[in-house]
């Protein structure tokens, strides 16, 4: 059992910790979400967010189409991959039938550049009109780090939409964005606590803030976690 006592008076936000479920709708404003990555390898036609009744559940992930050829990469916050949580999915559909957008899978067990993604889950992959469910399996990868891409590679076809995205447990990032103390088993017993607040904020909706305090005195929140990976944290 690993604790991680935090005594400061500044606002928080932190990452680095074993992290919930993988479950993505791209529903915040901010994009790419938190924890994930987009790189642009074409033109200036690349990953953004899409709210519009295209939309699986209201807002997705979306590219529209290049004259040149796709090399635009959506890549998913580090996950950790275990017996029984090694599946990763997401929904996809094309905006028009004679126009199919495609994609591959890609996995990487290092970092989340292209360079990094050497295995190919899935290649050619052209979603139908209609929304459709497509998964990949992570079961060879129980037990280490990974990051799934999903990179676009058409040339000048139509519109590629990606949403609720699902998969293992991502590995490092507390955003406080359920606005509570749930997610983890944080302690908070100061004096004067830590509470969640969303007037200042580093990424996404909420952060955690201190409890206010004079001199000498101290508030701290205590996050206590079994399972945890080798590697840092940071915040």
């Amino acid at each position: 059992m690993k604790r991680l006592l935090l005594t400061t008076a500044m606002f928080i936000v932190l990452s680095g910790l074993l992290g919930t479920a993988l479950s993505e709708s791209f529903s915040d404003v901010n994009f790419p979400p938190p924890g994930w990555k987009v790189i642009n390898g074409g033109d200036a036609n690349t990953w953004y967010r899409h709210s519009h009744i295209q939309a699986h559940t209201s807002v997705c992930a979306a590219i529209d189409y290049s004259t040149s050829a796709h090399n635009d990469w959506l890549i998913s916050p580090q996950l950790s991959p275990s017996t029984g949580d090694a599946t990763f999915s997401f929904w996809a559909a094309n905006v028009s039938s004679s126009y199919l957008d495609r994609y591959n899978v890609k996995l990487s067990t290092t970092s989340n550049n292209v360079e990094d993604f050497t295995v190919t889950l899935a290649a050619n992959i052209a979603p139908a009109y209609n929304w459709a469910q497509y998964s990949y399996s992570l079961s060879a990868y129980t037990g280490q780090t990974v990051y799934v891409a999903i990179q676009a590679i058409s040339t000048d076809m139509g519109r590629l939409l990606i949403d609720d995205v699902s998969g293992p447990a991502k590995t490092g990032y507390e955003g406080f964005e359920t606005n509570s103390f749930s997610s983890f088993n944080w302690t908070n017993s100061s004096a004067s606590p830590w509470t969640i607040q969303d007037t200042d904020v580093f990424n996404g909706i909420y952060a955690s803030k201190s409890g206010a305090i004079g001199n000498n005195e101290s508030t701290s929140i205590t996050l206590t976690q079994s399972g945890l990976l080798a590697g840092n944290i940071s915040f």
